[in-house]
């Protein structure tokens, strides 16, 4: 079974679409996984996890967007994905559905 972390601020506006996205692929590719929604305080917390910003999404402990760095210098804000050349504030349900698929 996938183990899921969704790392997040408790103020960031972004999460809870993310996770929902998150979850919708996980029934339309039919797979079980324990999704853990991860709260990060602002500060070092933040940084000794190498938090990107908010939302995160690792698939068994690999970021949904592939080249992901953790261990460049904490961001500390909502985070922006790159995807086919396009900037979203959550990671798209392709970008999503490709990292459950790699580990799956």
């Amino acid at each position: 079974m996938l183990s899921i972390d969704v790392l997040y601020y408790e103020d960031c506006p972004h999460y809870q679409e993310a996770a929902d996205t998150l979850k919708q692929v996980l029934k339309e590719e039919h797979v079980e996984a324990r999704v853990n929604m991860v709260k990060i305080a602002k500060g070092g917390e933040a940084e000794v996890v190498g938090f990107l910003g908010s939302p995160t999404i690792l698939v068994d402990g690999h970021d949904v967007q592939r080249g992901t760095d953790h261990t460049s210098p904490f961001q500390g804000h909502c985070r922006i994905f790159t995807y086919k050349g396009h900037v979203f504030e959550i990671p798209p349900k392709d970008m999503i559905r490709e990292a459950v698929k790699r580990f799956a």
